[in-house]
């Protein structure tokens, strides 16, 4: 399973510990400050666990990516995009939208087609 999250990093790198907390692989799209925004990779339950811990905001798996962003869940992002001074989700996104706008304006240089994950099943 693959899905988008933004992760506070430290030192360059996810601020998670993979030893208690593992999943199969991530890939760094954007950096914005103190948070990085990743294509994550793992089993449910790796992803599940990954995205409760305070540094991990959850964004979508790849197939929520035509759906409209929850209102739970666009409140959410909401709370981190204004932290970064940035505008807030409309109503009616879908997380494919929220994802290109985020990643996009975080790194101009991303390109969806080109984020992926190598070596991960």
């Amino acid at each position: 399973m693959r899905g988008y999250a933004i992760i506070q990093m430290a030192s360059g790198l996810p601020d998670v510990d993979f030893t208690t907390t593992p999943i199969s692989g991530y890939c760094l799209g954007a950096q914005q400050g103190q948070w990085g925004l990743y294509l994550v990779a793992g089993t449910a339950a790796q992803l599940t666990a990954l995205v409760a811990l305070p540094t991990v905001y959850r964004v979508c798996t790849l197939a929520e990516m035509d759906d409209v962003i929850t209102a739970t869940r666009r409140a959410k992002m909401n709370e981190w995009l204004t932290a970064q001074g940035w505008p807030n989700i409309p109503v009616g996104w879908t997380y494919g939208m929220c994802v290109r706008y985020a990643f996009a304006r975080a790194n101009p240089d991303w390109d969806e087609a080109r984020h992926y994950l190598v070596g991960v099943a």
